[in-house]
């Protein structure tokens, strides 16, 4: 049995959930975590689900890597510590969120945006400009906003 670790490319995908991924690879992406066996990750695929060929699609796209048989494991460049994975899809979660119901008519660029992020530093760095863009909203926005920097002001 191998053992699986997400990619850089991986990591992006797991944590937009704009990618284009069908749910049962992005449920089975979503299970490799670290060093994963096998054994572990399959069992996220519902019959009649073919965990083989979708591991090998998730392989052939560059989502996942095998670990080699006796390798340490080995964090790839960018990966990043779990804390700001969750940081930065909490962040990414809550802005796109918060667009979809108070800006309809402006979420497909927004989104846009914030598909390209893929750090917590890059989201505190757009800041501003989101300011900018949803302070149209009104009171809900200052409260987003307060929310949204209480989040990544976290350690």
């Amino acid at each position: 049995m191998n053992l699986y670790k997400r990619t850089v490319s991986g990591e992006a995908a797991a944590l937009n959930h704009l990618a284009p991924l069908p749910h049962e690879l992005r449920t089975l992406l979503l299970s490799v975590e670290g060093s994963s066996p096998e054994q572990t990750v399959v069992k996220t695929v519902p019959p009649p689900g073919d965990a083989a060929a979708l591991l090998e699609s998730l392989l052939q796209q560059g989502y996942i890597e095998i670990v080699p048989t006796g390798a340490p494991p080995v964090a790839h460049a960018g990966a990043m510590p779990s804390s700001a994975h969750y940081q930065l899809g909490s962040a990414i979660t809550l802005m796109s969120d918060f667009v979809l119901q108070h800006l309809p008519a402006d979420s497909l660029e927004i989104m846009l945006a914030l598909e390209g992020l893929s750090s917590v530093e890059q989201v505190i760095a757009s800041l501003k400009d989101y300011e900018a863009m949803v302070a149209a909203a009104g009171p809900a926005a200052v409260r987003h906003l307060e929310e949204l920097r209480a989040l990544l002001s976290r350690n």
